[in-house]
């Protein structure tokens, strides 16, 4: 089945860092900022069953971690997420990963740019992995750091 996307450019140039890239126009967004100085943008598609508008669909966030974090509390916190969404295969699809795990519902990554660590978790549901999944693969291939000019 062919399944038509149109996207959009998704501008996050004033976050530190910045980053730009492409996403489904029909998929909605939000930043939060929270107090320990983490940031996270959050991705998602949302669905209408029986009236009820339901979240955590298919999602994609990007969190980026307190500025004075180092790799061993990066790495230890995306390990209890993976465990916490059962993520426990270890196959690396993202060659800029850190730490990588995967499973049956989706996918976390650990990175880090100029110093400062982030993680990506790719959630699609099951009825919709086949379609979600390369969405999220784009956007990650035109993921952009405003500051370095450079891809993920």
């Amino acid at each position: 089945m062919d399944y038509k996307v149109s996207y959009t450019l998704f501008d996050c140039s004033k976050l530190s860092p910045g980053f730009i890239t492409y996403i489904p126009e029909n998929m909605e967004t939000s930043i939060n900022n929270f107090g320990d100085g983490s940031t996270t943008v959050r991705i998602e598609t949302s669905k209408i069953i029986n009236g009820q508008f339901l979240h955590d669909y298919d999602y994609i966030e990007i969190t980026f971690l307190p500025r004075n974090v180092d790799k061993s509390y990066a790495i230890e916190k995306v390990k209890g997420l993976a465990n916490k969404y059962k993520l426990k295969e270890e196959q690396k699809i993202f060659n800029w990963a850190i730490f990588q795990r995967n499973g049956v519902y989706g996918v976390i990554v650990l990175g880090e740019h100029e110093g400062r660590y982030f993680y990506i978790i790719i959630h699609p549901t099951l009825e919709s992995s086949d379609m979600f999944n390369p969405i999220a693969k784009n956007l990650i291939k035109e993921f952009i750091w405003v500051d370095t000019g450079t891809r993920l």
